[in-house]
């Protein structure tokens, strides 16, 4: 074999060693449905999929709670729809999409490349990714922005897209939450876009959701409140975004009639006070497996060496 073969081949083989990857992981639990994933327990809401850090999108917990593994051959990933549009599905994990098997079930399969490249609603549509009409970006969730993208009253009560559910800042959807010595219930019809018309432009389309008092005393009032908030987001930079948020909370009922206030305990739990963060953001990029940029350096300098010792070799 020629030596220079040999060389490359040995390039190569050098550069899938070096390659690594990481991943970050959150954890948030629903009632529903529940499955054992690497050893925890994943709580997933009915109608809904799994949010849950690496088991994103991996379950289905159907609306009579029965549970579907959206990862093998079901209707788990088409949300249990027959008549399914590819692309309509935010139930797979990030990277993949819902598609139509031989024998007209769902699973989700890898996509063949990042949603990020795609110019164009056609294109964006054909590999099951979200073609964004007002920013003209072509995305792999919906999750990666707030109710506040809706820059018209129409839109925001609408919400195509979902964001009042899945968007930034609506973790807490569809959980209960323990504070003040009451256990509040969020449930998803209580997670919606508000609008808001006194509040300056790019700012009047809130996330808005509403906590009902669980347990209380027959014949009363049960203690309701909303939190309303509007999310600052910074760009999406490796992974990570910087993100901060202002909200503003109302009573809807109970709480004695209105005269005693909305615990602070309570809205802290809700993350109805001030704050800022830096939160998971994007798509993983789609790469060959072992290859990495620091792999294509390490790989070209090697090429260059060789062929450099090689020219003068001959003189």
């Amino acid at each position: 074999m020629r030596f220079d073969i040999v060389f490359l081949m040995m390039i190569f083989f050098i550069s899938g060693v070096i390659a690594g990857s990481s991943s970050t992981t959150t954890e948030f639990t629903v009632k529903g449905c529940t499955f054992d994933f690497e050893g925890t327990s994943v709580g997933v809401a009915a109608g809904s999929c799994s949010i849950t850090g690496d088991a994103y999108g991996y379950f289905y917990c159907t609306e009579d709670f029965n549970g579907l593994l959206t990862t093998e051959e079901g209707l788990g990933c088409s949300m249990g729809e027959i008549d399914f549009v590819l692309g309509d599905s935010d139930c797979c994990p990030s990277g993949m999409l819902c598609n139509k098997t031989g024998d007209g079930t769902f699973k989700c399969v890898d996509r063949i490349d990042n949603c990020i490249n795609q110019n164009n609603k056609a294109d964006c549509d054909a590999i099951g990714c979200l073609w964004f009409d007002i920013t003209k970006e072509c995305v792999d969730s919906a999750s990666d922005y707030g109710c506040n993208y809706y820059d018209k009253e129409e839109d925001c009560v609408a919400d195509v897209w979902n964001l009042g559910t899945i968007g930034v800042g609506t973790e807490l959807c569809g959980s209960e939450i323990e504070c003040a010595g009451e256990t509040y219930s969020v449930s998803e019809d209580g997670c919606e876009c508000k609008w808001n018309s006194t509040l300056p432009d790019g700012k009047r389309c809130k996330t808005n959701m509403i906590g009902t008092q669980r347990y209380y005393t027959p014949g009363t009032v049960p203690d309701v409140f909303e939190c309303s908030t509007t999310y600052d987001l910074e760009e999406c930079i490796d992974g990570f975004q910087n993100y901060s948020w202002i909200p503003s909370s109302s009573i809807l009922g109970g709480f004695d009639g209105g005269t005693t206030s909305i615990p602070v305990e309570c809205l802290e739990a809700f993350n109805c006070v001030d704050g800022s963060g830096i939160r998971s953001c994007g798509e993983p990029l789609i790469r060959v497996s072992g290859f990495s940029l620091f792999s294509l350096f390490m790989a070209v300098g090697l090429i260059g060496l060789f062929y450099f010792l090689k020219r003068n070799s001959k003189i």
